[in-house]
């Protein structure tokens, strides 16, 4: 699209269909789907010729760079009040602080359903009400909050609860033996935001498990051992303070290092200003040396040549030791960005699959139908559940499970165009054939699989189909005699229509 013809040649359409929009908004709408909102504007404006879509969706472009309004990436959904995800973001930390385990966790169910904190108190003590969407709005608002949660590294998915690192009260019990500390960071910037997307970047890893959160501490293990590692946010300001690295017994110097390295990275690229300082403890006599600022200093200044006097014993030690050796080893840091690249390919994984859940909710709730995401493994076997409704709204007890797959991968095509779907886990015919509801498999595809879920270009599906696959598995395995490693993928669109289809077939019997 030639978006940049058209600023040119028509500046004065662009700007009263700019100036509609902020006037939708000054009047209080909130959410449209992209037809809805080019229908209305057309209304608004009858002694306009009609513009074509493509200047309306380079106008939502020009508004949605300063975020004057939001392009969804998911339903063709423009919020016109970007704001509303704060204002839910605030409900769920009122929820989160007001939660007396102090755990800092929030079952899924309590953000798709709303069941939030929504009053607040007020300067004069006085408590006041948030103001609250239409529920149909506030279902994708709820979901768009919830993505941009986990996108942006705040919370991390566990089963079906989330968790906030930062919002986590537990204090850690007393230890007589601590843990030495290898290295400390000396940090600046929203302390809160660079200690949970750290904890969740070190959980969602293939490296460590997370053991335990306490208040401003994180505990990990090894896979292989189960040996303890973790790290300690001391808050010197608002805006200052120093996360310590800290290692139990049995962790190999290989592990310190790649933890650490990975620590170092990620600081380095969230912090305003990060200072990496060295803890060192005599290899003679085991005292804890002073000064790590010093010490730091002399390493940078000397390398190979630093070393230091040990002030128990005397005697002098290097500070170029064995594991500087490795933090500085090109090996290393090829290990580390390898891992950190299947970190980066897995998470854009969950971040499609999270678009694909909310682009199919938002089709099902275009046609007025209940529906929920069901949280757990990837490997369960089913991901929503559709719940039909009457006329009223009112859930009939009668509904749909669906398969989620995003992603072309999902589909191998032969020669003569048709489609195949590769069933990995055998396990999923039996869960997919004993469902009480009709099973669809839905996947959405891609224009090309460019990795653009990780990069700032927004990523939209050129399909989302759905097949029913109950019968065809339960004729394709003798009603679960015999194995079934693939079936012909079928799809049809799914859409408003196709969704009021399906609901009349159940409906039906």
């Amino acid at each position: 699209m030639n978006y940049a013809g058209e600023k040119r040649t028509s500046p004065r359409i662009f700007k009263l269909i700019k100036d509609e929009i902020l006037k939708l908004r000054d009047e209080g709408q909130v959410l449209h789907t992209f037809k809805e909102l080019r229908e209305l504007l057309w209304r608004r404006l009858p002694n306009e010729p009609r513009f074509t879509d493509e200047t309306l969706q380079t106008v939502i472009g020009l508004l949605d760079g300063p975020g004057v309004v939001k392009e969804l990436d998911y339903g063709t959904y423009i919020l016109l009040a970007p704001e509303w995800i704060n204002a839910y973001a605030q409900a769920v930390i009122r929820t989160l602080r007001s939660a007396e385990n102090d755990l800092g966790v929030l079952p899924l169910r309590s953000i798709a359903e709303g069941k939030l904190i929504y009053q607040s108190i007020g300067r004069d003590g006085v408590p006041v009400e948030m103001k609250r969407l239409p529920p149909a709005e506030e279902r994708v608002v709820l979901g768009e909050m919830e993505r941009q949660l986990e996108q942006r590294g705040l919370c991390l998915r566990q089963g079906d609860k989330l968790v906030f690192p930062s919002h986590c009260g537990r204090d850690r019990p007393a230890v007589l033996e601590h843990p030495s500390v290898f290295v400390s960071y000396a940090v600046k910037g929203f302390l809160d935001d660079i200690y949970a997307t750290l904890v969740v970047k070190l959980a969602d890893c293939q490296s460590f498990t997370l053991k335990e959160l306490w208040r401003d501490a994180a505990d990990f293990v090894t896979l292989a051992d189960d040996h303890h590692m973790g790290i300690k946010l001391t808050r010197e300001t608002a805006s200052d303070g120093d996360i310590s690295v800290y290692f139990g017994k049995g962790v190999t110097q290989q592990e310190q290092v790649i933890f650490a390295n990975y620590i170092h990275a990620h600081l380095e690229g969230t912090c305003e200003n990060t200072l990496r300082l060295r803890h060192y403890v005599c290899p003679h006599c085991h005292t804890a040396k002073g000064n790590p600022e010093a010490l730091m200093k002399k390493l940078l200044a000397k390398k190979h040549d630093a070393d230091t006097e040990c002030d128990g014993c005397g005697k002098r030690f290097p500070l170029w030791d064995a594991l500087e050796k490795k933090f500085a080893s090109d090996a290393v840091r090829r290990q580390v960005e390898e891992l950190q690249a299947g970190d980066l390919a897995k998470l854009s994984t969950r971040r499609k699959g999270k678009l694909l859940v909310l682009d199919v909710g938002a089709r099902i709730t275009s046609a007025n139908q209940k529906w929920m995401e069901v949280p757990g493994d990837e490997d369960d076997g089913i991901d929503m559940l559709v719940e039909f409704t009457d006329e009223d709204g009112n859930g009939i007890g009668k509904g749909l499970c669906l398969q989620l797959k995003a992603g072309n991968s999902h589909l191998r095509k032969r020669k003569d165009g048709t489609e195949i779907f590769t069933i990995k886990k055998q396990r999923w015919v039996k869960t997919w054939t004993n469902q009480p509801h009709p099973v669809m498999l839905v996947i959405g595809t891609f224009p090309e699989e460019d990795g653009r879920a990780t990069g700032s270009a927004k990523q939209e599906f050129a399909d989302v189909r759905w097949m029913e696959i109950t019968s065809v598995l339960r004729r394709e395995s003798a009603n679960g005699t015999k194995p079934v490693k693939q079936i012909e993928f079928k799809g049809e669109r799914l859409d408003l229509a196709s969704v009021r289809k399906w609901r009349e077939r159940v409906i039906a019997g």
